[in-house]
């Protein structure tokens, strides 16, 4: 005969069985669901994954740029070279020195160009588009500065001639514009992809208003700027980026309307060297999309009124990172009230 106390444990012994079975598939369907939920997360922040991932590179090439700037500016070749080369840098008196003997082409380059002699001023997102005529600078195999634009988030190595190897690494400044030397009578025109396969570039292009201070600190001198104007034109507009008498300008060019490439956005920046304590400071400043990034009313150039695509993507990029934080605080916070659930539990049954 059975025991009655044996025969009720075996029934609570198989109703556990039972309860673990239920609970099973529900935490498995919970733990998928957490996957695909962070999965997502994932791919909604994949702009900004693939920025930090670019500026781990892009940071070590600036500071090199950065050291020649600050030790070689305006310093002749020989006293810039004998100056690092004692400090036992040869990488940076290299660098002095084929930053001196280049500034003399540099400017007879930007008279050239001043004077409509120079070589034609090509469309910088063509498939062929290469160094052009800043290749004789002898420069491109190297960064001769960096562009920074706190207004966009920007902050890029800076290259001589705008081939598709230099853009798809930061900045370019066109062949056939001027060279960003400071001079008056020049329009050094700067192209930047809007987005690329690793990183943002000049991707916010519209949140820049006039009056946003741009500084380029290039290997010949650090020269401030200031926002000014704006206008679309078509790629093969190159009025509208000629050189203006009297006037020291930089202007930025990138594709439009985002994430297509049938017309340019430029931004025409005019020198102020205020710019440059402006930016001061906040070059190392987190890269993320702005408020105005939010603004459907597209920046200074009137939108067509549709639904602006940068507007979607920075809303996904933004809806990714509240909900990567709470897929990271859900699991942290059942741990912790688990923690507090057992420590009560102990306690209990020691009284």
């Amino acid at each position: 005969m059975r025991d009655d106390h044996g025969f009720a444990a075996g029934e609570a012994d198989a109703a556990q069985v039972k309860l673990r079975r239920r609970k099973w598939p529900r935490a498995l369907a919970g733990v998928v669901a957490w996957v695909l939920l962070f999965a997502g997360a994932l791919m909604l922040l994949a702009p900004d994954i693939l920025e930090v991932s670019y500026r781990v590179s892009a940071d070590d090439r600036m500071a090199a740029v950065d050291k020649v700037a600050d030790q070689a500016a305006g310093v002749a070749s020989s006293a810039a070279s004998d100056q690092l080369a004692s400090s036992g840098d040869q990488a940076a008196a290299k660098a002095a020195r084929r930053a001196a003997d280049s500034l003399p082409w540099l400017q007879r380059y930007n008279e050239q160009v001043r004077s409509g002699m120079g070589a034609a001023v090509g469309d910088p997102f063509d498939l062929d588009a290469s160094e052009g005529s800043l290749s004789s600078a002898g420069l491109s195999d190297m960064p001769v500065g960096r562009i920074c634009v706190p207004a966009m988030n920007c902050d890029l190595p800076l290259y001589l001639g705008a081939s598709q190897e230099h853009l798809a690494l930061g900045a370019g400044v066109v062949s056939g514009t001027s060279a960003p030397i400071g001079e008056a009578d020049s329009n050094c025109v700067i192209a930047g992809h809007r987005g690329y396969s690793s990183a943002l570039f000049f991707r916010e292009i519209e949140n820049i208003k006039a009056g946003d201070p741009v500084v380029l600190s290039t290997i010949w001198g650090t020269f401030g700027y200031r926002a000014v104007s704006f206008e679309v034109i078509s790629p093969s507009d190159v009025e509208a980026v000629s050189v203006q008498p009297g006037r020291d300008l930089v202007t930025l060019s990138t594709c439009h309307p985002y994430p297509y490439n049938t017309y340019r956005y430029l931004v025409v920046c005019e020198r102020d060297q205020s710019a440059v304590s402006d930016i001061a400071g906040k070059s190392d400043e987190v890269l993320l999309p702005s408020i105005r990034s939010l603004d459907m009313t597209g920046g200074p150039i009137a939108s067509d009124g549709g639904l602006d695509a940068l507007f979607v993507e920075n809303c996904g990029r933004i809806i990714g990172r509240v909900l990567l934080v709470a897929l990271v605080a859900w699991p942290l916070t059942k741990f912790v009230l688990w923690i507090a659930r057992s420590k009560k539990s102990r306690i209990n049954r020691q009284n």
